[in-house]
């Protein structure tokens, strides 16, 4: 199921609001909100410190590898499944090094969302054989899901988010409805595993 066509200038609108909810703007968000919400879960790391080096290593340093020093500059904004090979080992490496680095620094939270992160590009990755699954999709519900087991039912209301970002998705043509089904069960999955082995 693909929505209709769409202008140039809706087709940039979509795209402005997407880019809201890419997987380094959301991980920048958890490490923001977690920081400020669980500060009791930061260990040796202060607020400050906590947002500053979590945005840094699950944000800002995929985003800025995988756009600028990667061998395949164009990697990032390739959608074919093929390539997505190619993407998740790299993202997993990262976040795998950065959720290290915060054992060794003392820092539950982060360590609980760099956890989080690599379980979700490693279903990726494994889902991928079979079919692409949409990251958004994927990332937008893990991160709600995060949020309901930390902070309480109310926080459910954010799943709303999730259609939403649906359907710009399917109106962009960048997903078909069962590659954002797909994303969606692997956010939840990864999620909730990931509460599971880490309680915070």
């Amino acid at each position: 199921m693909r929505i209709g066509r769409i202008d140039m200038a809706e087709k940039n609108e979509l795209e402005f609001w997407t880019s809201l909810m890419t997987a380094e703007m959301l991980s920048a968000i958890a490490v923001v909100t977690f920081a400020l919400l669980k500060p009791e879960s930061l260990g040796n790391l202060g607020q400050f410190n906590a947002i500053i080096l979590g945005v840094l290593a699950f944000a800002a340093i995929p985003y800025f590898f995988l756009t600028r020093l990667h061998p395949d500059p164009d990697v990032y904004k390739k959608t074919p499944r093929e390539l997505r090979f190619k993407l998740y080992p790299q993202y997993m490496a990262i976040i795998g090094i950065a959720t290290l680095l915060f054992q060794y620094l003392g820092s539950p939270v982060l360590v609980f969302l760099g956890v989080w992160l690599f379980v979700t590009y490693a279903a990726h990755y494994l889902v991928n054989f079979f079919v692409k699954a949409s990251a958004h999709a994927s990332i937008l519900t893990g991160l709600v899901t995060l949020y309901v087991t930390a902070f309480g039912p109310t926080a459910g209301v954010l799943y709303l988010l999730v259609p939403v970002s649906a359907y710009m998705r399917l109106k962009l043509q960048a997903h078909s409805i069962w590659q954002i089904i797909w994303g969606i069960l692997i956010g939840l999955i990864s999620a909730l595993i990931t509460t599971l082995v880490i309680p915070i």
